[in-house]
């Protein structure tokens, strides 16, 4: 997955304008799922390749929402944080009911 985020990002730098602000919903998404994540580790509960793929979903998506990512467009930025909200949600959804 990390391969693929790198290439999208790469092939939307190439065409996009200048970022825009991200949706706060998306943002808002992105860190009700993160808390969750991080109760299910915090429990013992996620794999080691779970707590892999919530670390590279905070590393695509956390900067976003903090703004420090401007220098990239708003297209790389909301493909980004899509696939770490996509990621994050892959986890949860891995441990229903909990």
């Amino acid at each position: 997955m990390k391969k693929l985020l790198i290439v999208a990002l790469f092939l939307l730098a190439a065409c996009g304008t200048k970022p825009a602000q991200i949706e706060l919903a998306g943002c808002s998404t992105f860190y009700s799922l993160l808390d969750v994540a991080t109760g299910l580790n915090n429990g013992g509960k996620l794999t080691t390749k779970e707590v892999a793929i919530v670390d590279e979903a905070v590393a695509a998506g956390d900067p976003i929402c903090k703004g420090m990512s401007t220098d990239l467009n708003a297209d790389v930025q909301t493909v980004a944080l899509d696939a770490a909200i996509a990621a994050l949600t892959g986890v949860k959804d891995a441990h229903p009911g909990e």
